[in-house]
């Protein structure tokens, strides 16, 4: 690598150039009629080979486009362990996306139940959100018994209201005048802000634009009502508009309309018995569903990678409160992003944990995953290295009680390992070793503080050697990946 300067280089050298990539034959990529049965015993070696690294595992089930793919371990330590990987809940280049991931997720799921899988990792790696059916699919099928129930707002203002009576009387026409033929009237409709398309978080109608605006009354603020996606029927739903669209219909989510399960249908695991796996950046629907799993059903977390210090890590960084807005939010704003027609997003509605009598916005809120640990050179060449890991730590007679945790990353009181109650937020004091330090999770159960401090106060940590030598304070901060 050491005479690679250039992309152009690097794919020369390590892409285009024969031998440098130890390939198996190019064959068929799976697709579900191609997968085994749904009553036999899955074995990696019965699943068609695509294109992969030699050695590495081959999926049972996944899409084209490789967002959600699922793998047994070729390990007798883990022969009943069970990997589901969701790269991203984002599959709008994918056909009939929504139905796509409904039916592999079922298929794997049903496969690992009949080839006596009883563990589950579930690895949410760089993903940064997405459709939100899409994750509200994946507790429902997890947990079938269990409403997928979430708790969110949006900041009231003069102007929102304007859109939402906008969009809600979009939905009226669009349902009483079209038929089974969509326009550019539905797709516009698909949108949170159509009223018609939410629902409370006690899974109750709202009856019109104003039951659902509101306002109400939080601390300073004046905020709409509690809501959350209508997962109870397919009408048009949580879309962000026409940008976002997908090809092909909604979905019924699991357990509700043609959906319906018995009652008491057992989870397809037991929540003592899966792991999520986070590099830090999820967000978005990623940490709708990570809030779902962790607060609702009590899953363990492990967090990956992250700043070389000791102390926890959180599960959920992408969508955390980052820095206080000061001034015009879009003073210096350059139109290149929009230019080059590079796709963004932003976030404008609150999530809160139900149970959480503070009302608290969870991008408020500090949450530790159970246990931070290393990568190591193997896991940077064979995703198997850092699933088996993860199960090692999570699945062991003492779980995470491992040497592979880092030191001080477990137990803190906003994890599971802290010994969380549901519905509460726990210790919100961050680790005082965990710097640069946010300084926005709520304190001592009352006050928000607001603001970023990149070192403590008398900290001179310097960069460089000389007379033009800065402290660490004098350098911008670049936000990564990391918790």
């Amino acid at each position: 690598m050491g005479n690679i300067t250039t992309g152009q280089e690097y794919l020369n050298a390590c892409v285009y150039s024969e031998g440098n990539i130890n390939t198996t034959t190019v064959v068929a990529r799976p697709t579900p009629n191609s997968l085994p049965s749904d009553n036999t015993v899955v074995t990696a070696a019965s699943v068609p080979s695509i294109t992969q690294i030699a050695s590495h595992a081959v999926p049972i089930v996944v899409d084209s486009l490789g967002l959600l793919a699922g793998y047994f371990i070729d390990n007798p330590d883990y022969s009943d362990v069970a990997v589901l990987v969701i790269r991203s809940f984002d599959g709008r280049k994918l056909p009939d996306y929504l139905k796509s991931f409904q039916d592999l997720l079922e298929k794997f799921l049903r496969q690992a139940r009949n080839s006596s899988k009883t563990r589950l990792v579930i690895d949410i790696q760089g993903n940064g959100g997405g459709i939100i059916d899409a994750g509200t699919e994946l507790v429902a099928q997890l947990f079938p018994s269990v409403p997928p129930d979430q708790k969110g707002n949006f900041r009231a203002s003069t102007g929102f209201e304007i859109i939402l009576e906008e969009m809600g009387s979009r939905v009226e026409l669009a349902n009483g005048e079209l038929s089974d033929t969509e326009d550019i009237l539905t797709n516009e409709a698909r949108s949170p802000y159509a009223w018609q398309a939410v629902m409370s978080p006690n899974a109750t109608e709202f009856i019109s634009c104003r039951d659902f605006y509101g306002p109400r009354k939080l601390g300073d603020g004046n905020y709409t009502e509690f809501h959350q996606t209508n997962y109870t029927n397919t009408d048009p739903g949580d879309f962000s508009g026409p940008r976002m669209q997908i090809s092909g219909p909604r979905i019924q989510v699991t357990g509700y309309g043609k959906r319906t399960v018995p009652l008491n249908t057992p989870p397809a695991f037991n929540p003592e018995t899966i792991v999520l796996l986070s590099d830090g950046y999820c967000g978005s629907t990623c940490s709708l569903v990570c809030e779902i799993l962790t607060n609702e059903h009590l899953v363990h977390a492990i967090a990956v990678g992250g700043r070389p210090i000791p102390g926890p890590m959180q599960t959920v960084g992408n969508t955390k409160r980052r820095k206080k807005a000061e001034g015009t939010v879009f003073e210096g704003w350059s139109s290149f992003a929009v230019d080059q027609d590079i796709l963004f997003s932003v976030n404008a509605k609150n999530n809160y944990r139900i149970g959480d009598d503070s009302n608290t916005p969870l991008q408020m809120v500090y949450g530790a995953a159970d246990c931070k640990m290393w990568y190591t050179f193997d896991m940077l060449v064979d995703p198997v290295a850092v699933w088996t890991r993860a199960a090692e730590i999570a699945f062991t007679d003492k779980p995470f009680t491992s040497e592979y945790c880092v030191e001080d990353s477990t137990g803190h009181g906003s994890g599971v390992t802290g010994d969380l109650v549901r519905g509460s937020l726990g210790d919100q004091s961050p680790p005082p070793n965990a710097k640069p330090q946010y300084l926005g999770w709520l304190r001592n159960g009352s006050e928000i503080v607001q603001g970023f401090s990149l070192v403590s106060a008398g900290d001179s940590l310097k960069t460089g050697v000389g007379e033009d030598s800065t402290t660490l304070s004098d350098v911008p901060m670049k936000q990564g990946r990391g918790g």
